[in-house]
């Protein structure tokens, strides 16, 4: 009754139950105290991380571990020194939890002594520090990260990748480069995503030839990394990617985020679309809202599709194009197509004074 007493006080996240937390924590029975220290965890009140702190000394190991735990989850800065003692524990987990609650506290100090547990012999400590230093996203760690995207464990690579992308540090893209060949997918995947977000100018290259990976998670990570980038390179092949059913949201996603720099592009391959695409893309220009795009909007009013009629004058209103009120007028009045009438009878209440 007391452990859901306790479970049920941590969902509210209400400082108001730290006083009867509190009095759980130091209940007699090991599991009470668990669940109330997993609860103070979700609470920011003053008095919480110093009991938080001396439970850390509890009897019971589970115990000491869930507070590290919560103590990482408040990130109280203050609390890394008190941690670090707990990276020399006998016991593993103890060391495991401790690593993952210094990655969530994020202090920049604890990076060398977290960076030693890359070599550790167990697994899934070295996984641990991997993960914790690219939470902490400092740039101290960008070397012996980049070692381990040699490990011979995939995991580890992959993980390694997503935390030189956290770090975000244009230098890591050589190897991240090196890791886009990598022989395991997910690897692949993690390392295109982190040049994403490092947007290096000099991955573009690399990541169009990765558009024909045999893997699919890995293109449509690599569609969104030259989204990021935003280089107008990748427009071309971008608007291609349109026809793809299985990449069509990606390539929409990526050229929106490259915005008006790929707009030749999109022109150029509208006339030659089927009309679906044609459709998604007077949809993407409209959500663009760049004058640049009013060329394409009103050619697109002439449409075969009535579909795209109907968006282009819808696009039209939401941009607010009042040199578009003339042919919306005419569409309005003679388009064959009842769904387009209406559209442009919409947009026209947006382009015209009541």
């Amino acid at each position: 009754m007391r452990v859901r007493a306790a479970e049920t006080l941590g969902l509210l996240r209400d400082p108001g139950t730290a006083v009867a937390l509190i009095a759980l924590s130091k209940d007699p029975r090991e599991t009470v105290r668990r669940a109330a220290i997993k609860a103070l965890g979700e609470i920011e009140t003053a008095d919480v991380p110093d009991l938080l702190r001396a439970a850390l000394l509890d009897e019971s190991s589970l115990v000491r571990q869930q507070a590290v735990l919560s103590l990482g989850k408040l990130q109280d800065a203050q609390a890394a020194t008190d941690l670090l003692p707990l990276l020399d524990d006998p016991d593993p987990k103890m060391r495991f939890v401790t690593l993952r609650a210094l990655g969530q506290i994020r202090s920049r100090e604890v990076v060398p002594r977290i960076t030693t547990f890359l070599g550790d012999s167990r697994k899934e400590l070295r996984f641990a520090a991997v993960e914790a230093l690219g939470s902490i996203r400092a740039v101290e760690a960008v070397r012996p990260l980049v070692a381990v995207l040699r490990d011979s464990d995939r995991n580890l690579r992959r993980a390694a990748a997503e935390a030189l992308g956290a770090i975000e540090d244009p230098q890591t893209a050589p190897p991240l480069l090196l890791a886009l060949e990598d022989e395991h997918w997910s690897v692949r995947c993690a390392a295109a995503t982190a040049l994403g977000r490092i947007r290096s100018f000099k991955a573009v290259p690399p990541l169009l030839t990765r558009l024909g990976d045999d893997d699919a998670t890995v293109r449509r990570a690599v569609v969104a990394a030259l989204g990021e980038i935003g280089d107008a390179r990748a427009a071309r092949h971008l608007t291609q990617l349109l026809s793809d059913p299985a990449l069509q949201p990606a390539a929409l996603e990526a050229l929106r985020r490259m915005g008006a720099a790929a707009l030749p592009e999109i022109e150029r391959a509208f006339g030659a679309a089927a009309a679906d695409v044609r459709r998604l893309i007077v949809d993407l220009v409209g959500k663009l809202e760049d004058r640049q795009g009013r060329r394409l909007l009103l050619a697109a009013l002439a449409d075969d599709s009535a579909q795209v009629r109907a968006e282009a004058a819808l696009a039209l209103g939401d941009g607010g194009f009042l040199d578009a009120v003339r042919p919306l007028m005419d569409l309005k009045a003679s388009d064959p197509s009842a769904e387009v009438r209406q559209a442009a009878a919409m947009a026209l209440t947006k382009l015209t004074p009541r």
